[in-house]
């Protein structure tokens, strides 16, 4: 027996010939697949689940697929249409609050922080149609120019966007509308809350100090909102949004994320995170690859870690080694990761992604790292030999 037959890990002996036996190639699942299992994980959460939650997962998908190419090449076109479609055929829980016209009036008989501002947007007209007169000290930019158009990249004479973050932010927030409109989940006016962090462009701006600073970080929270209505349900056609600015440098990533009680907010955000991936159409394989590559430098250290976290479900049967996790990242993450860059961040059809590094920050400014724990946990349940 030489040194090689001793210790190769896939050497099966027998009486007559050493055989090389392969490892087992692993299945793994789709995000259909995940996003039917969360829906399973999520029902049994709750005390009476509709037995709706499922159907609609899945008609979302169909009109993710019926939509795919609208936001790809015109999602700011596409994205009222979304939105007031989720809000019409929502299926949620709406229930009622303090109204906004009191919300309004509290915050103005109060004074707020030196960098805050509110406005009250209406999905149907996708609109602002009331901007807090402070947002005009906060940013410099007049009323009449702090338009949707101008956020989303539209006017090409008042450059609100910033070119890197705009039409992320405005994907992100298309499938957060999808999140409203999710049955069994309770969504009370103005507590719960969608955030998303961006920067915006202050050219506009009459401060010559916010002017020259070129852009600026803005944090929005966008709560549901309804005005003086007595019924116990509203339709959410409209939410309140909070602003607060800071300095550009503050910005690390749009980081969408759903508030509420500590069991809502786990599921939305993990539903918005599957019917997002969903549109992306990565396979999930390259996202547990690529969510170990953003605390393991080496490729080893990416296979063990792969290992121990598959054991409870595949026993010792995964066999991830160096050699097969490097070629993953050269031969096929890479690229694809290059061609949802081409897609998805506007880059030009040449762009090639030369690194694994460079592949993990363009996931994350894709909405696609990290991957969420409970989300992690799922794919490895759903593995199969």
């Amino acid at each position: 027996m030489n040194a090689e037959d001793k210790f190769h890990p896939y050497r099966v002996f027998t009486s007559e010939r050493n055989v090389l036996e392969l490892p087992k190639k692993l299945a793994y699942p789709s995000w259909k697949t995940l996003l039917l299992a969360l829906v399973k994980n999520f029902e049994e959460k709750i005390p009476e689940p509709s037995g709706r939650l499922s159907k609609k997962v899945l008609d979302y998908c169909k009109l993710i697929d019926a939509g795919r190419e609208k936001i790809i090449t015109d999602g700011v076109r596409y994205y009222p249409e979304v939105a007031y479609e989720s809000i019409i055929k929502g299926s949620g829980k709406y229930t009622t609050g303090v109204s906004v016209e009191k919300i309004m009036s509290s915050i103005d008989s109060v004074e707020l922080g030196n960098n805050e501002f509110y406005t009250l947007f209406d999905a149907v007209s996708n609109e602002h149609v009331v901007i807090d007169n402070k947002m005009q000290t906060v940013l410099g930019i007049p009323a009449e120019k702090f338009t949707m158009r101008a956020l989303c990249g539209m006017d090409p004479d008042n450059p609100l966007h910033h070119p890197e973050d705009a039409h992320h932010a405005l994907r992100f927030a298309l499938v957060g509308y999808l999140i409203v409109g999710l049955p069994d989940f309770e969504w009370h006016a103005h507590k719960d809350f969608y955030r998303a962090r961006f920067r915006i462009g202050t050219s506009q701006s009459i401060d010559p100090i916010i002017r020259k600073a070129g852009y600026v970080m803005v944090e929005k929270r966008a709560y549901l909102s309804h005005n003086f209505i007595q019924t116990a349900d509203f339709l959410p056609t409209s939410h309140f949004d909070r602003w607060i600015v800071y300095d550009a440098s503050e910005f690390d990533g749009i980081k969408p994320y759903f508030s509420s009680d500590p069991l809502q907010s786990e599921y939305r955000n993990c539903f918005w995170y599957l019917l997002h991936a969903y549109l992306i159409g990565l396979s999930p394989k390259y996202l547990l690859l690529l969510n170990e590559r953003i605390t393991h430098d080496r490729n080893k250290s990416i296979a063990l870690s792969l290992n121990r976290k598959s054991a409870p479900y595949l026993g010792n049967n995964s066999h991830f080694d160096e050699i097969q996790v490097g070629n993953y990242f050269a031969k096929t993450i890479r690229p694809k990761i290059s061609e949802a860059a081409i897609i998805w961040n506007r880059e030009r059809p040449d762009y090639l992604i030369s690194g694994d590094q460079e592949s993990v920050d363009m996931a994350k400014k894709l909405g696609l790292l990290p991957l969420p724990e409970k989300i992690e946990e799922l794919i490895y349940q759903h593995i199969s030999l």
